[in-house]
């Protein structure tokens, strides 16, 4: 999804909604204390009649954000929060709109991870942007109240004891049909703006190098090739967690689960940004890692070792290929990466880059984290 740098605070009406909003859940709360499990039936009506209003909703979103943009999306954030998966789960009735039924009444909202915020200026419209990364990039960006001493988790070992005769890494794609700037050969048919069902330009394809590049090494891999985010966005994530769950289950040594995506960035005037670095003496893509936690109030006790892995990675990709990557990310949202000690979000470049730039950046990623696992192969 594009990501826009200028926040609006929740608007004023809005809060009204938010108060209501908060009665009536703690009315329903009530009802289940007192009741029992004869109010189901009530907290459902309940509930329902929040999920029938798009400014209730907006209004929780709001509250539990702390005033984010009104169109990021409600589902991702749903799947981060009981009350929200329990509201946007249920069926409504639809509205009427004098729409023809083929004609959605509201544009789709996906299931984004929120922007990692990038320091570029607002720019005349009908622009393309370029700016270039040099240097070490070690250092976070702290979207949590948690302090966090990165020397000292750098000083601590990784809790992997990989054993590269059985499947260690898993990469799989919650949004599988992001896709970059097509340029010569690189080009596809759309299926949303930067983005596309063809697997052999969208991150499938980046995924399919990285998998290669690390069985090479010698490192066992599985790479889900599905589409999670096609033909809905809806629920990506939640789809994405279910695989993972199966193939931690069918495989329980896997050790490290890498989301690969592919960042967005355009300013408030829609002008799209590329961010790159220059290594070897060619245009390379950025790497964005981000590492969730528990800050939301869902359950990751062990998001530090995750943070520890990021970082470890980072320090190696500093060191080998300065200005290969962006700050790290420490979210308040978890991201499915609960699942192990190794799992990551790994953004490689944005909308403004191409595949080319990314299918080299991945190739120096590569080279890094293979460094990072076979350290502590058994």
């Amino acid at each position: 999804m594009t990501r826009r740098f200028k926040r609006k605070p929740a608007s004023a009406p809005l809060r009204p909604i938010i108060r209501r909003t908060a009665a009536m859940l703690a009315v329903l709360l009530l009802f289940k204390l007192i009741l029992g499990p004869g109010a189901e039936a009530g907290a459902e009506s309940v509930l329902r009649r929040i999920a029938e209003n798009d400014r209730a909703v907006t209004g929780i979103l709001n509250l539990e954000l702390g005033g984010k943009r009104e169109h990021d999306s409600i589902n991702l954030l749903a799947s981060q929060s009981p009350l929200l998966d329990r509201i946007t789960s249920l069926t409504v009735s639809p509205k009427p709109t004098g729409l023809p039924e083929e004609m959605p009444a509201e544009p789709v909202i996906e299931d984004e991870p929120p922007a990692a915020e990038v320091s570029v200026p607002p720019t005349e419209p009908g622009g393309f942007y370029e700016y270039a990364t040099e240097g070490t990039q070690l250092e976070i960006r702290n979207k949590t109240g948690y302090a966090v001493d990165i020397g000292k988790l750098l000083g601590e070992e990784l809790d992997l004891h990989i054993d590269p005769s059985s499947p260690q890494v898993l990469i799989i794609h919650t949004h599988g049909s992001e896709a970059y700037t097509p340029d010569g050969d690189d080009n596809y048919i759309p299926s949303d703006p930067s983005r596309t069902e063809d697997k052999s330009h969208n991150m499938i394809r980046v995924g399919d190098r990285l998998a290669e590049l690390l069985t090479d090494r010698g490192i066992s891999v599985l790479h889900d090739r599905e589409l999670y985010d096609y033909p809905s966005y809806k629920g990506s994530y939640n789809r994405s967690m279910a695989s993972i769950e199966r193939y931690l289950e069918d495989y329980p040594d896997i050790k490290v689960v890498l989301d690969l995506h592919r960042d967005a960035l355009e300013d408030e005037n829609g002008n799209i940004h590329r961010i790159f670095c220059e290594q070897e003496g060619e245009p390379c893509s950025n790497i964005l890692l981000i590492s969730g936690t528990d800050y939301s109030g869902l359950d990751h006790p062990r998001w530090r070792e995750n943070l520890k892995f990021a970082l470890h990675l980072q320090a190696d990709m500093d060191e080998k290929y300065p200005g290969l990557t962006r700050p790290l990310k420490l979210s308040q949202y978890r991201y499915n990466q609960q699942a192990t000690t190794g799992s990551l979000i790994v953004e490689v470049g944005t909308n403004g880059n191409t595949l080319r730039e990314s299918l080299r950046a991945i190739e120096y990623f590569a080279d890094c984290l293979g460094d990072v696992l076979l350290r502590y192969a058994e």
